[in-house]
Parts: structure tokens; C-alpha cells; sequence
């Protein structure tokens, strides 16, 4: 960028936003004495609106299947499957102040900027691999870790009163 400073207007953008965000979640768990296994599903479906438009859906699957050591640890291993589409559309207006000129004259002010991109990941499936532990009838710990494009830490410490 040539070396001039920006305005300062350009380094603040301001943007207006109103929606609505709607999901839901089921969890399906199934064990026995030693072992276990679950699935946890998700869905979100946000709609904004404003200075632009934006939608977000995304649908996330979270199996696990373990093991119970004692009466106080759980080990497990599972995923994530992730399944989120991002559309964004619209237009901003930036003034860009006389600071930038073109050979041909002054850039009109403001300057319009149209538009319209769609995001998604490009890996579905995670790995991940977790631990429980109780330490007391009050209090408990969980560690998550998960591998691949999405690298993901859990860490939960709870007391129950």
C-alpha cells in the first residue's frame, strides 16, 4: 500500500446487525457395566440481517464410544463430524478520503464494495479422544482433544453442591 496512512474511517468499520438464531440438539447414549457409547447432534440455522445478509447453517455430530476403569474413570474415543455453510452478500461503503487518487482523478467517495461469499470447511471428521475422572462426590473433571484440521481442547471442572 504505498506507504500513505489510512483514514482513520477506513480502520473502523461498523456494522449493523439483527437476526435470529434457532437449533436444537438430541443426545443418544447406550452402556453397561464397563463400557459406553453416544451420540450428541446438533442444528443451527441463523438468518442476519442489516448492513448485509448473512446465513449460517451447520449440523455437528459428536460420537464417542469408551471404556468405565473403576468407579471413578471413563477413557474414550470419538469425533466430530462438522457440516457448516456460511453465505455473507451485500454492500459497504468506505470513504477513502483524499488520500488515494488514481492517475485519472479522485476516487469517488464513498466507495461502494459489493459482495457475496460462501464458506464452508473443507474436512467434515475430526478425531478426538477424552477422559473423565471423579475425584469426590463433588467434583469432577473432563478433558477433550481433538485432532486433525479443527484442533480442539475441553477442559470442565465441576463441583456439585
Amino acid at each position: 500500500m504505498l506507504g500513505l496512512p489510512l483514514p482513520p474511517n477506513v480502520n473502523n468499520l461498523v456494522v449493523d446487525y439483527d437476526g435470529e438464531v434457532y437449533g436444537g440438539g438430541i443426545v443418544l447414549a447406550v452402556g453397561g457395566d464397563r463400557w459406553f457409547a453416544s451420540v450428541t447432534g446438533t442444528y443451527t440455522d441463523t438468518s442476519l440481517s442489516g448492513d448485509f445478509k448473512s446465513s449460517v447453517e451447520a449440523t455437528t455430530i459428536q460420537p464417542r464410544i469408551g471404556l468405565r476403569f473403576g468407579d471413578h474413570t471413563e477413557l474414550w474415543v470419538g469425533g466430530y463430524i462438522v457440516d457448516a455453510t456460511e453465505k455473507h452478500s451485500g454492500t459497504l461503503s468506505i470513504d477513502l478520503g483524499p488520500f488515494i487518487a488514481p492517475p485519472g482523478g479522485p476516487i469517488p467517495r464513498p466507495v461502494n464494495l459489493d459482495f457475496a461469499v460462501e464458506l464452508s470447511q473443507q474436512e467434515d471428521f475430526n478425531p478426538s479422544i477424552g477422559m473423565h475422572m471423579m475425584m469426590s462426590d463433588a467434583w469432577e473433571a473432563t478433558v477433550e482433544v481433538g485432532a486433525g484440521d479443527r484442533r480442539t481442547i475441553l477442559a470442565n471442572l465441576t463441583y456439585r453442591f
